[in-house]
């Protein structure tokens, strides 16, 4: 995949692009050359630890892992978080091989360059892996945008990917539909402590299909700038849309739809808010 978006930016370099490098790694099974697992030796990797009480108060589908870490030993989860820190490693070394290509092109002063995956994951924290949960280490994931015109600086407000399409827009300047649910992040790009009010929605449901075509459970993990991260979520059925203790920012709503995600969010602020 580097090699390819590098013959792709040799080959637009004289006229604007748009290049989306989508990297398979690091992802299941965890493949890299040894000499990116040699950086991580099994004797210093430590597995999280995990007693049953610390999900005992948790709902039954707030846990996407079951039993905990699917049943392997301590041995075994230590093997497979190297394996993890081995993709990722090999990942980075290829963006460094696309951004020393903008260099070599002189295109890093006037291209925008945004670093994104499409969620967190678990590493047997709580017994879960992969995603698929709202719990911090699954929701969060990382993002960051260089290009001409962007301060350095790490902001700590909260942010969604729906937020990407219209802040490049603006950046490239082109014109942008109306009834988009993402804001531009460009106050923030220039400001990384700008005022900013914009919760942040993730949902993951659990069961298969109902007759009317919709899900057994949803669960959504609204969070604000203002509230405190944790990991506590409620499940109700589908149809209810409520929210639980603002202090944990987290709400329940149904799947699908710029309404329901609308009302999850304004509960999602107004609870935040008192």
């Amino acid at each position: 995949m580097a090699t390819e978006t590098i013959a792709l930016l040799e080959k637009h370099k004289e006229r604007p692009f748009f290049i989306a490098a989508g990297f398979y790694r690091p992802h299941c099974p965890f493949i890299a050359p040894k000499k990116y697992f040699d950086m991580y030796p099994l004797e210093k990797i430590k597995a999280p630890r995990f007693t049953p009480d610390q999900t005992a108060g948790l709902p039954v589908p707030a846990l996407w892992t079951r039993p905990p870490n699917w049943g392997v030993d301590e041995d075994g989860v230590r093997k497979s978080i190297p394996a993890y820190y081995a993709s990722i490693t090999f990942l980075d070394a290829q963006a460094g091989r696309i951004l020393d290509a903008l260099d070599r092109l002189r295109l890093a002063d006037n291209t925008i360059v945004v670093f994104v995956s499409d969620h967190g994951y678990h590493l047997g924290e709580l017994g879960q892996w992969m995603k698929m949960s709202l719990f911090e280490r699954s929701a969060r994931n990382p993002l960051v945008i260089a290009g001409p015109g962007i301060a350095r600086g790490v902001s700590s407000r909260t942010v969604e990917l729906l937020d990407l399409y219209p802040t490049l827009g603006e950046l490239a300047k082109l014109p942008l539909p109306s009834g988009l649910q993402g804001r531009s992040l460009t106050p923030l790009l220039k400001d990384p402590k700008a005022a900013w009010d914009r919760p942040a929605l993730t949902q993951v449901t659990r069961g298969g299909a109902t007759s009317n075509g919709t899900r057994g459970n949803a669960g959504c993990s609204c969070i604000t700038s203002s509230t405190i991260p944790t990991s506590c979520a409620t499940w109700p059925r589908i149809r209810s849309t409520r929210m639980s203790s603002p202090r944990c920012g987290s709400a329940c709503g149904r799947s699908g739809g710029s309404d329901q995600r609308s009302e999850a969010i304004s509960a999602c602020a107004s609870a935040s808010s008192g």
